[in-house]
């Protein structure tokens, strides 16, 4: 049998060593930035990576390896959240990620004359629809408008009237 289990044609005798695949890649900000110290964590049992000054990343997995990893860092979020593997025989490279500041996620909202106005940070190319509730049970969309992302604040107007008291929050794709 070979290291995966599958019969082999002939015995092979002799030495040979085993290559731990590694997936690599870098974490940066939106605008292309390094990020040195994400902890890049897989799942499992397997040891952690800490991104380098230049917001690369190593992470040796052991072969045949199926799990996923995430970056970590207090006060950001990333973008994906994770990655997945599945079976991983030889070495992956590129495995980006970008991270964001919490505090962009949040909605910030004020009044304006007659209109409430709503404000959050939209990631490029991210769609966004505002939803709306009055119980915080059952959120429906506001006004169907999907929103493009610019790697911008994204702003929306909504006249204040005599509906029931809205609670707002929005979603991404």
């Amino acid at each position: 049998m070979n290291f995966f289990g599958v019969p082999m044609s002939q015995t092979y005798t002799g030495t040979f060593s085993l290559q731990a695949p590694i997936i690599s890649g870098t974490v940066r900000d939106l605008n292309g930035t390094p990020i040195p110290g994400v902890v890049v964590h897989p799942s499992g049992s397997l040891a952690s990576a800490t991104t380098d000054t230049n917001g690369s990343y190593s992470l040796p997995v052991l072969p045949s390896w199926t799990g996923t990893i995430t970056p970590i860092k207090s006060g950001w979020i990333s973008k994906p959240a994770s990655i997945n593997y599945d079976t991983v025989f030889y070495d992956l490279t590129s495995q980006d990620f970008v991270l964001l500041p919490a505090e962009a996620f949040r909605i910030s909202s004020n009044i304006q004359g007659t209109n409430l106005n709503l404000s959050w940070f939209g990631l490029p190319n991210e769609i966004y629809l505002l939803l709306a509730s009055t119980n915080l049970v059952d959120w429906y969309p506001y006004d169907g408008t999907q929103l493009v992302g610019t790697n911008g604040p994204i702003n929306i107007t909504v006249p204040v009237d005599t509906t029931s008291t809205r609670f707002f929050r929005f979603g991404a794709n």
